[in-house]
């Protein structure tokens, strides 16, 4: 048992780096690398803590790996299926405006960039949703059981996120924090926009 342990792990290890670097592989090899870098990336962070390494490194190399992962399927998904969800946070910090609840209360200022998302997401025909945190993300994908999710929120938020979804392919875009975590955040509009059509079946 310790050495099939041994080998799923060695295998894991290489299947990871292998699509990593190429950004494709095989049917098998994406299974393996998937199930072992879910199994190894708490198993990352005690190592993290014992060698002084940033787990937001850790987090992003996960994040990114799911998103190669997820392109590597080559599908497209009808927009009415997809569900792009986005943190409060990236909402200028002095709007007097709740959009949590209704995303037509943001009256497009330009102080913050979700007015161009949903502009960009009105476009596409997706919907969008802002949350509050994990609990709120988990109860909306429950309700609205989208085939693919697109994600935008921190290295840590986004991990925790695309481990609770399960099988739901999730598109992860790590948010910018000029301002320091949870306040007035940001992403690049045409980044979010390339990873949207890089997904959705036009």
């Amino acid at each position: 048992m310790t050495l099939l342990i041994i080998l799923f792990y060695i295998s894991s290890i290489l299947g990871i780096i292998y699509i990593y670097k190429h950004k494709r592989g095989s049917k098998i090899i994406k299974s393996i690398s998937g199930s072992g870098i879910k199994t190894l990336l708490p198993i990352s962070m005690i190592f993290a803590d014992v060698f002084n390494v940033k787990k937001d490194f850790i987090r992003k190399f996960y994040v990114d790996f799911n998103n190669i992962l997820v392109n590597t399927q080559s599908s497209k998904y009808r927009p009415e299926n997809v569900l792009v969800l986005i943190p409060h946070c990236l909402q200028y910090s002095e709007c007097k405006f709740k959009i949590t609840n209704n995303t037509d209360n943001c009256k497009r200022c330009g102080r913050c960039t979700i007015g161009d998302i949903l502009e960009v997401a009105k476009d596409k025909g997706v919907e969008v949703k802002i949350v509050t945190g994990g609990t709120a993300a988990r109860n909306i994908v429950k309700s609205l059981r989208p085939r693919l999710i697109f994600a935008v929120a921190c290295e840590r938020d986004l991990t925790s996120g695309i481990v609770d979804v399960g099988k739901i392919p999730v598109i992860g875009l790590i948010n910018e924090r000029p301002n320091g975590p949870c306040y007035n955040t940001t992403i690049n509009i045409d980044t979010f926009k390339k990873r949207l059509d890089d997904v959705l079946k036009i």
